[in-house]
């Protein structure tokens, strides 16, 4: 559910602000480096750090399961895995503007209870 719902904002350099929506305001979002803060000026920082080098990214999510939060909250959390296809604005040290990462990732969905919807409280994501 979340992999749906993150991938295709992720994959748009234009939908900043919906990219943001995804999260809830004391989201703990770490992407390959530091944590954010909790707040939208620290994921607009992450999300433009994202898009520094990289002209597009296309995701494929291989799998998806169930986990536990480590809280026993009343969170829906999941480990997400699979592999992201990035065209760089510049050749890279071997020359190529191509490159493809492995990642998995771990989520934590929480509902809004102003919208009832479910938005990321806390996602943490590592490449291989």
């Amino acid at each position: 559910m979340a992999s749906c719902l993150y991938k295709s904002p992720s994959e748009d350099s234009l939908r900043a602000d919906e990219w943001v929506k995804l999260f809830t305001k004391d989201a703990f979002v770490n992407i390959g480096g530091g944590p954010s803060t909790p707040d939208d000026t620290s994921l607009q920082a992450i999300r433009k750090s994202m898009w520094k080098d990289v002209k597009t990214r296309k995701h494929t999510v291989t799998r998806v399961f169930p986990a536990t939060p480590p809280d026993n909250s009343n969170d829906l959390a999941f480990a997400t895995f699979g592999s992201v296809k990035l065209e760089l604005r510049a050749a890279d040290s071997d020359g190529s503007t191509h490159r493809e990462k492995d990642w998995s990732a771990y989520g934590q969905l929480r509902k809004d209870q102003e919208e009832g919807v479910y938005r990321l409280a806390h996602y943490h994501v590592y490449f291989g």
